[in-house]
């Protein structure tokens, strides 16, 4: 037969469905064969296990019994059985002391192959000699388990009688064999108390308030775990706490700790120490009384040679010892001759590895580099643990403001900087370990963000006719944060329009034939101030030629006259009309081709016409 260890105690063979507290773990159970076998020496006492009968899905505690008789009766007497004691892969698991059938009951923690055995010893003398005897006999059973869906309070404990308003911790042991243990809530006749426990050990502490349910009377206390989706779970028995009205004032206690700044190498003591006192009272030095440390709601194993956790004597001391790098809450618990209990606030205390500190080497942008305000950069490093550690993350920092953190290969971070100037960037990264590496300092030059401005309308060398509507636009972007405030067309150094929104363009109306510088300038709401490029435009007049009469004629006073012009214009304009004048005396008008108008002289002389 085989099992997964479990703490267990004995309890009443009716009782199958109300185990008392141990350790816990569902489990999917394929009982195979059980092979009995057993060493007897000469009158030495028997024992057998009974094959106990699994589910497919193991849920709650299975009974596991053993069948002995004592040592043969020498002289008369005959001996007794002391205890059978069982194990579960040589881990103790239960005692039972005088009563046939001997039996305990077994929550199995973990699925695969258990070792199950069962040790009896009687009251026997054992002999010596060519035929010695001895007073203790065992049995094995070897068993095989699929699945495993368990869970159990381990405290307080059954029956317990608990001061209401004590703050206390709730502990527990989940098992999901089949899937992943994703959170566990305690329940207090069936309502949530307490937060949910993501990860093990499944332990909270708690405050037995009638707000959190905890009214005076008998109470029902039940741990639920389930894995992410909460298709799968596993419920502890109920175990049955009792309730009490406070009586007088709770002491007081506060704990302290030797670890310096907080910090302890792996594997080496640390001291904790509690202050604690009773102001209507006194703390018992008997047991149920004095200060219980606990790490992570665990109660917290002795290091030191000769201490017990709880210590029952002042000063409240115990030695405490880390295994693995990582950060622990520790708490103290006391409890005063009234039976109101208190928890200490929290201290955190991380434990580290002498380790090989971590390294890591900035990338980009390189040394010298200069960047510009608003314009997004790409951070990069390259980071490694040593001694078996792993990267956690890589921090980016400009002096000492973290800009942002990447906490998986390749370390980049985009940052946009915010204001002109020198820039120390560094790369900080952190191990499992909890060590942390700055790099060196990479030195960059942030600038001042300019807009950007061009005239995309008319283009370089375009002409243009004198006196026509032309659309002038630009294109115009800001940086670093700023927008575009206006944008201003000059034709040489005269602005002849702006443009306050996009798209950016005004109407320009040339009014003098001849080549013209075309400039847009742009401003941005930080008042910066870029002009673009010129565009040359050519802005071309209308030709009109007098072709009658010819020069030097002698036209007579009061003899009209026939006077004859062409005329032409440059696209996309057209001729709308042609004056003619004798001197500065406009004497006709034509519309339409041929231009021509009649003119009588009224007196003699040289005219220009």
């Amino acid at each position: 037969m085989i099992f997964s260890h479990s703490e267990v105690a004995r309890v009443d063979p009716n009782a199958i469905s109300r185990p008392p507290a141990f350790r816990t773990l569902r489990l999917l159970a394929t009982a195979c064969a059980a092979l009995c076998a057993f060493t007897v020496a000469r009158a030495t006492p028997t024992i057998s296990i009974t094959q106990p009968t699994f589910p497919p899905i193991v849920t709650s505690a299975i009974s596991i019994t053993a069948t002995a008789t004592p040592t043969a009766p020498s002289g008369g007497v005959t001996p007794v059985i002391v205890s059978v004691q069982f194990f579960d892969n040589g881990t103790s698991i239960g005692t039972v002391g005088v009563g046939s059938p001997f039996t305990v009951y077994w929550l199995p923690t973990s699925n695969g192959v258990h070792t199950l055995t069962a040790t009896v010893t009687d009251n026997s003398v054992p002999t010596t000699g060519t035929t010695p005897s001895v007073n203790t006999a065992t049995a094995t059973s070897i068993v095989s388990l699929t699945t495993v869906r368990t869970a159990t309070v381990l405290a307080p404990a059954v029956n317990a009688t608990l001061a209401q308003n004590s703050s206390i911790f709730l502990r527990s042991l989940a098992t999901l064999s089949d899937t992943v243990v994703a959170n566990v809530r305690f329940k207090v006749d069936g309502t949530n108390v307490g937060p949910a426990i993501t990860s093990a050990p499944y332990n909270t502490a708690i405050v037995l308030s009638a707000a959190n349910g905890f009214t005076v009377g008998a109470h029902n206390l039940t741990v639920v775990a389930a894995n992410g989706d909460g298709t799968i779970t596993a419920t502890s028995p109920a175990t049955v706490i009792n309730i009490a009205a406070a009586v007088g004032t709770a002491p007081t206690i506060t704990l302290g700790t030797s670890a310096s700044g907080g910090l302890v190498p792996v594997n080496q003591n640390a001291t904790l120490s509690a202050t604690a006192a009773d102001a209507d009272g006194f703390i018992p030095s008997t047991a149920g009384g004095g200060v219980t440390f606990y790490v992570d709601g665990d109660p917290v194993v002795p290091a030191g040679t000769g201490e017990t956790n709880p210590d029952l004597i002042a000063p409240y001391t115990v030695s405490w010892r880390p295994t693995v790098a990582k950060a622990y809450s520790l708490q103290a618990q006391v409890i005063d001759d009234k039976n109101n209990s208190v928890l200490s606030s929290v201290v955190t205390v991380t434990a580290t590895a002498a380790t090989v500190p971590p390294t890591v080497s900035p990338t980009s942008p390189a040394a010298g580099a200069t960047l510009t305000v608003g314009t997004p950069v790409s951070l990069t490093a390259t980071a490694a643990a040593n001694s078996g550690a792993t990267v956690t993350k890589v921090d980016f920092l400009s002096g000492t403001t973290v800009l942002g953190t990447a906490t998986t290969a390749p370390y980049a971070f985009t940052w946009t900087p915010t204001a002109a100037g020198a820039v120390s960037l560094t790369a900080r990264v952190t191990d499992s370990n909890g060590t942390a590496v700055a790099s060196t300092a990479v030195a960059v030059t942030v600038v001042a963000a300019v807009p950007t401005v061009a005239i995309t309308a008319p283009t370089n060398g375009t002409s243009i006719a004198l006196g026509t509507a032309a659309t002038v636009t630009a294109a115009a972007t800001a940086n670093g944060g700023a927008t575009v405030s206006r944008v201003d067309f000059l034709n040489g150094t005269t602005v002849i329009g702006t443009a306050l929104n996009a798209p950016f363009s005004i109407s320009w109306t040339p009014t003098t034939a001849g080549v013209n510088a075309l400039t847009a300038r742009v401003t941005d709401s930080a008042t910066t101030v870029v002009t673009s490029t010129i565009v040359n435009v050519t802005v071309t007049a209308p030709t009109v030629v007098l072709t009658a009469p010819a020069a030097g004629a002698t036209p007579t006073v009061g003899v009209a006259v026939t006077l004859t012009a062409t005329a032409a214009s440059v696209a996309p304009a057209t001729v709308t009309k042609v004056d003619f004048f004798a001197g500065t005396t406009l004497v006709g008008t034509a519309t339409t081709a041929p231009f021509t108008t009649t003119w009588t002289p009224t007196a003699a002389g040289a005219i220009s016409l």
